[in-house]
């Protein structure tokens, strides 16, 4: 069974990784979201920064692509599914994208969700921000792609 996860991954964090250590033995394709956005604040890493967290924190074995916005909620399913192979379930937090999918007829994968107070991007995002200790809730990965970001640069 092939399983879409989708995300920002903005950064790649802990509870990420807690998803595709429980979607492990699954066919899984990471839809990494909002890759056509300018580096912002509130998407502070391009997607070839996200995608090199993922890999350097060990998750090689899957899929990953870039899935640009398109702010269009109609032909949302739509286009996602023009951008990746044929999948039979649905793994998101996003609200939003829950619906859209399972009004379209996928199943929705559920997994519980790992400590969603720490490992959030907003919550990872604003520690960064503010110079906060923040490496903790990241893969070693991530922290080794970000270590080479000038982050005060990325949130300014």
């Amino acid at each position: 069974m092939k399983v879409l996860y989708l995300g920002r991954f903005q950064p790649f964090h802990n509870g990420h990784a807690a998803v595709l250590d429980l979607l492990a033995g699954e066919d899984v394709i990471l839809g990494i979201g909002s890759a056509n956005l300018e580096v912002v604040s509130e998407n502070p890493f391009t997607y070839q920064e996200r995608m090199e967290m993922v890999l350097r924190s060990g998750y090689r074995t899957y899929i990953m692509l870039p899935i640009a916005d398109i702010n269009d909620y109609p032909r949302w399913v739509k286009h996602v599914e023009t951008l990746v192979p044929k999948f039979d379930s649905v793994v998101t937090n996003n609200p939003r994208d829950r619906e859209l999918f399972s009004n379209a007829g996928y199943p929705l994968h559920e997994v519980p969700v790992v400590n969603r107070d720490e490992f959030n991007g907003t919550y990872i995002r604003k520690l960064m921000s503010e110079g906060r200790p923040w490496k903790h809730l990241v893969p070693a990965g991530t922290v080794s792609v970000i270590d080479n970001i000038d982050l005060a640069e990325r949130f300014s």
